[in-house]
């Protein structure tokens, strides 16, 4: 390709890119949708902005895909409040419209919490997340989580093997929790750090304390957005 034939291109490329309009929701997941793997999420939420006929912006090349972002991925069987969800749209619709449409289209389990137009950035939820606060239920009660705690809080390390996919893995937990409390005998508030090379999950924690977890919430993550990012 000449330079002349480029730089046409990119001429025609910038009024394209200029009419993107992203937006970014917040979206539980509970009930039935905590079942759902990532994979299946990232369809559920296609086939919901399809039904709200809602036009999704798409990249370009050879296999065009919707622009969707998502912060990082729930676990299997957890449920999860204030999850992002980052859209580009075709059209300009209102805000409220646009939840209101989506919540229709969407299966038992998965609602808009809010919705708001944010300016284009490169930072994924994904690259900006940093923690996150899940609350544990524990599938009976414990006479010493208070002791068990206070012990693990105080170990310099606690390896556990653990299994990611096909992958098998040795994981320091004490090293990746950075908050951890009772908040009664048969409940747990801690909070784990996200990121790249980060794999503690609540799960793992509990083994460390011995106890059996019956439900996990993930109640808020901790973004760390640019300013014009909202």
């Amino acid at each position: 390709m000449n330079r002349e034939l480029a730089d046409i291109l990119n001429t025609m490329q910038k009024p394209i890119d200029q009419r993107r309009l992203r937006v970014r929701l917040r979206f539980g997941k509970a009930g039935p949708a905590r079942f759902l793997g990532h994979t299946d999420l990232i369809r559920t939420w296609e086939r919901a902005f399809r039904r709200a006929n809602l036009a999704l912006d798409y990249t370009k090349g050879f296999s065009p895909g919707p622009q969707l972002r998502f912060g990082p991925p729930v676990p299997v069987g957890y449920e999860a409040a204030g999850e992002i969800l980052e859209a580009d749209l075709v059209d300009e619709t209102p805000e409220q419209s646009i939840a209101a449409r989506l919540n229709d289209a969407l299966p038992a389990g998965l609602s808009v919490e809010s919705c708001a137009y944010i300016p284009i950035t490169k930072i994924s939820p994904m690259s900006a997340a940093r923690r996150a606060d899940y609350a544990v239920t524990l599938t009976s009660a414990c006479s010493d989580l208070e002791e068990r705690i206070a012990r693990f809080l105080d170990m310099e390390s606690a390896d556990l093997d653990v299994v990611r996919g096909k992958r098998n893995r040795t994981i320091d937990v004490r090293a990746g929790t950075i908050d951890l409390s009772a908040t009664g005998n048969d409940s747990l508030q801690m909070r784990l750090p996200l990121g790249h090379g980060v794999a503690v999950r609540p799960d793992d924690v509990a083994r460390i304390l011995d106890v059996a977890v019956d439900r996990v919430r993930r109640t808020a993550v901790v973004y760390e957005f640019p300013d014009s990012a909202g």
